[in-house]
């Protein structure tokens, strides 16, 4: 019977590494995906995760084959506080996406989600001048801007020109009012905005309210031409409740040159929910209701006068 021949084990030396190695290899793939699986279920973004670890592309979504995003109510919430925080700080001055996303190396479409709830500013800023830019920052903003902001701009700018132009013109057009214009102006703002007698009341009492001050101070000047008196004159604020009720108060004290202690009690206008009112925001201060005290005889002057400038005639 021949001897059974038995091949040679391979050297110990020869298979051993191998072994080795793969085990290796699977310990650092389970150990890469661990910390894949963390930062990911942080909220870090696949880029940042490459960055972070040194992988490629591919490596990456090996190591997350498999592995199920969690569910999150809310995405803006999956940034770095300090991050989002910092995100939200430089919006508030006035920063673009596009400088934010380069401050901070974030997506513009996380910027969108953590910023969203704040208004766009008129002019955003573009941010310091990147490196390798030669550029002042002044030429780096105008390079950076939107071209229709650009032509908005341009427009603007044209139309403020033209309006003192426009302003300098009426100056010199108007020049300077005498008596007989005060009177003519004057009694015919009184007849579109005071009040007048109806015949079912025939209440001859001067009474002038308005909301712009430029026109109170044109109609206080109509009353001195009419040799009316600043004593014989009654102030009364008329606003809604829900206004700062002193601040327009001094406010037209200061148009109207008097105290606030001259002022009468203010008509308070009591606030509508359901109305849709424009006339809100620190610029409303009410209307000023201007009241000549003792003013029949006054009525009557006004009234011949606005008649007159609205006949057209003027008698020889």
């Amino acid at each position: 019977m021949d001897n059974p021949v038995f091949e040679p084990a391979a050297p110990l030396s020869l298979v051993q590494p191998e072994a080795m190695k793969e085990n290796t290899s699977s310990n650092q793939d389970a150990a890469l995906r661990a910390r894949a699986i963390d930062l990911r279920e942080r909220g870090w973004s696949n880029p940042r995760i490459r960055a972070e670890l040194g992988l490629s592309g591919w490596k990456l979504t090996q190591l997350l084959q498999g592995h199920v995003e969690p569910k999150h109510r809310n995405l803006a919430n999956r940034a770095k506080p300090e991050l989002r925080a910092r995100a939200l700080d430089l919006r508030r001055q006035g920063w673009s996406y596009d400088a934010i996303a380069r401050e901070l190396t974030v997506s513009k479409s996380s910027l969108s989600l953590w910023l969203r709830d704040l208004p766009k500013p008129e002019k955003p800023y573009p941010g310091p001048v990147p490196e390798g830019r030669a550029m002042t920052q002044k030429e780096w903003e105008e390079h950076c801007e939107d071209p229709a902001s650009t032509r908005r701009r341009q427009v603007q700018q044209e139309s403020v020109r033209k309006r003192s132009d426009d302003r300098a013109a009426a100056a010199e057009v108007v020049g300077e009012l005498g008596k007989r214009e005060l009177l003519i102006i004057g009694a015919a703002i009184y007849w579109c905005e005071g009040t007048k007698a109806k015949p079912w009341n025939r209440n001859y009492r001067v009474v002038f309210v308005n909301s712009d001050a430029g026109l109170i101070k044109l109609f206080l000047r109509f009353l001195a031409a009419m040799g009316v008196e600043k004593d014989r004159l009654g102030f009364t604020l008329s606003i809604h409740e829900s206004a700062d009720i002193g601040a327009a108060t001094e406010f037209w004290a200061g148009v109207v040159g008097v105290g606030a202690e001259r002022f009468n009690k203010p008509w308070i206008k009591r606030h509508n929910p359901s109305t849709v009112r424009k006339n809100v925001g620190e610029s409303y201060q009410g209307c000023l209701v201007v009241q000549v005290y003792r003013s029949t005889e006054l009525y009557h002057r006004i009234e011949a006068l606005a008649k007159q400038v609205m006949d057209g005639s003027v008698s020889g």
